[in-house]
């Protein structure tokens, strides 16, 4: 019984527990299954029971099924075509696939490989249809199989890989040997196609579900390594991997109470005759492919035959025994002649090709009878839709009258709201503006006529000190500087807060003032101007005009005290929508990353961010400063 034999005996048993159309057959059929000497007696027992079509294909069934198992090819043949055709009359698709299955092993067990592949595809077809993927993976695996016989290892391992994404969705977290039988089928098309390496991970993939698994089940994996480990020359490792498996036959044959697989067995005789062949051992190589021969003929399998020839071939080459040798060779070219003639291929690529047609038509027929289902639907639920159409307009329309009422209500009321909120804002306003302009007055008024006046006090106090101390008069001097300092930013601080926006020409001309200023108080020093404010009538605020101004004064002041500049040069150009300002110095500079920045830098740095403005301060040694600012003006 080789590895696919085992998934049918595993059929059977759920096959002849399932059945509840006649208990007396069913119960009959089983024990002419399992019975070696009594199978005839309770076989025509059986057959006195049949009252229908069911009953006859079941017995059908069971006959074709212990038919396969024993390797009475056409037996099996004979009874599997009389149960499908009963179980097409049935519309039996669960009993019909395990047939399909069982005659698609008969028929590549005899070589006829294009008829094993008609009766898989005919299987796939009727599994795809139930979305059976426990099935859909036996089936591609079989084809799989059946191309590896064929020589055809890239469908072989296109349909094994097939198999196996479909066992693995089938099987989840069951026994795993469905599994197991699609990662053989991908490896022994790989190892003879000469892929060895990609046929060694297959196989060794198999023990990634070991736990799912009884390694009596999977002594085919165990030969196979040790396959591809021979071709790869490492015979010691392969002679241990096959010993294995054949001490895992053995234990199968012995737990099942069945003699050992002949197919397997054979294999494993086989292969060791190989390694022994490769050593030079050619008389144990004799011997161990003389042992293999029942087994060869006992599995039925022309394939097998096939390399059993190919192996005597060999052996009797290398043993100079050239008469057997070309006997051999004969033997062996008779049966790849008949695997391969071209009709052959011819007719297998077309029954794959008739699938795949096959298969398109039927999801074409799908695809028009779901868009027949859709037009039914639409057509049946369109008589709904014209009534809830027309029952949803005599709501809408009650429903707008009412809707447009209330919104006219509250359009009414919203605008009442606006106007009402519009006077407040606007008194509000006035009284805020009202309230700076007294602030204004007041200051200029009280706090800059007293200014003025210490300023002029302290002129007199210097004119009559400088005669008497001469270090009275400088700080009588410093402080009348500073006085007017003081002055001059409360008017600029005035002239801001008088109006809430201000024109850039406005702007323009009080930072001429400060310039004109610091011209006065340093004759030394030139300061450059240039801009274009004076061409536009754009607003800005209050807010934005005196921390701009009192960035640029700062600097100014900066470069007047600590630069020793002769040039100051202040460039402020309105870009829409940004002003971009740049100020710059040729005195002694600075090393950027040793100053310390102190209040100077970091009010400016401050001034601009909180007009949302960026700047780049620039400087170094002997090579003056710059300051780059773009502010947008929102």
């Amino acid at each position: 019984m080789n590895i696919l034999v085992r998934f049918w005996f595993f059929a059977i048993l759920i096959f002849l527990h399932s059945n509840a159309s006649s208990q007396n057959v069913e119960a009959y059929c089983r024990k002419a299954y399992f019975s070696e000497d009594s199978s005839g007696y309770y076989f025509n027992l059986a057959k006195t029971h049949i009252k229908n079509k069911s009953d006859q294909a079941n017995w059908y069934f069971t006959k074709q099924f212990r038919a396969t198992t024993r390797g009475e090819n056409d037996s099996a043949l004979g009874y599997a075509r009389l149960a499908e055709n009963l179980y097409i009359q049935l519309n039996d698709t669960n009993r019909l696939l395990i047939v399909y299955n069982n005659m698609g092993t008969v028929y590549r067990r005899i070589g006829q490989y294009e008829q094993a592949i008609k009766m898989l595809f005919l299987g796939l077809k009727q599994a795809e249809i139930k979305n059976d993927e426990a099935w859909i993976g036996y089936f591609t695996t079989n084809i799989g199989l059946n191309y590896h016989d064929f020589s055809d290892y890239a469908k072989g391992v296109e349909y094994g890989k097939m198999g196996y994404r479909a066992q693995v969705k089938a099987t989840k977290n069951g026994n795993a040997f469905p599994i197991a039988l699609a990662l053989n089928c991908i490896a022994i098309n790989f190892d003879d196609w000469q892929k060895t390496d990609s046929a060694l991970f297959y196989h060794f993939k198999v023990f990634d579900y070991i736990q799912r698994l009884d390694t009596l089940q999977i002594g085919f994996t165990y030969n196979n390594i040790g396959n591809s480990l021979l071709k790869k020359k490492q015979f010691t490792l392969a002679k241990n991997w096959i010993e294995r498996a054949l001490k895992i036959a053995q234990l199968w044959a012995e737990k099942n109470k069945q003699s050992m697989d002949p197919y397997e067995t054979a294999t494993n005789y086989m292969n060791l005759a190989t390694i022994e062949s490769e050593w030079s051992h050619f008389e144990k190589a004799d011997q161990l492919y003389h042992t293999a021969y029942p087994y060869v003929e006992a599995c039925g399998n022309i394939e097998k035959l096939r390399e059993y020839y190919l192996g005597l071939y060999l052996l009797n080459k290398k043993m100079k025994r050239f008469e057997k040798a070309l006997e051999f060779q004969d033997l062996y070219y008779q049966i790849k002649d008949s695997i391969f003639q071209t009709e052959r291929t011819e007719i297998i690529s077309e029954l794959e090709t008739k699938y795949q047609t096959k298969k398109k038509e039927n999801e074409l027929i799908q695809s028009k009878n779901q868009a027949l289902k859709v037009e039914n639907e639409r057509k049946h639920t369109q008589m709904w839709l014209i009534f809830s159409m027309l029952f949803t307009v005599f709501i809408a329309s009650i429903a707008t009258l009412i809707y447009r009422q209330q919104r006219f209500k509250n359009r009414q009321q919203k605008a009442d709201f606006e106007l009402r909120e519009a006077l407040l804002q606007k008194e509000a306003h006035n009284r805020l503006q009202e309230q700076r302009l007294s602030i204004s007055h007041d200051l200029h008024d009280n706090l800059g006529a007293q200014l003025t006046f210490i300023s002029s006090a302290v002129k007199n106090l210097q004119f009559k000190a400088s005669k008497e101390d001469s270090t009275m008069g400088e700080s009588l001097d410093k402080i009348q500087r500073i006085a007017s300092k003081t002055v001059v930013e409360l008017r600029d601080t005035l002239w801001a807060v008088h109006s809430q926006h201000l024109t850039l020409e406005d702007f323009r001309a009080r930072l001429l003032n400060t310039i004109e200023q610091a011209q006065i108080s340093h004759p030394e020093v030139s300061v450059q101007f240039e801009s274009n404010l004076n061409s536009f009538q754009t607003s800005i605020s209050s807010w934005f005009g005196i921390h701009l101004l009192r960035t640029i004064q700062e600097f100014v002041n900066n470069s007047l005290k600590y630069s020793q500049a002769n040039l100051i040069s202040i460039a402020l150009y309105y870009y829409a929508p940004n002003i971009e300002l740049k100020l710059s110095d040729n005195g002694i500079g600075f090393e950027m990353d040793r100053i310390k920045k102190g209040n100077g830098l970091n009010n400016m740095a401050s001034r601009i961010a909180k007009i949302g403005g960026k700047y780049q301060l620039n400087s170094q040694p002997n090579q003056g400063t710059s300051l780059l600012v773009k502010v947008p003006i929102s």
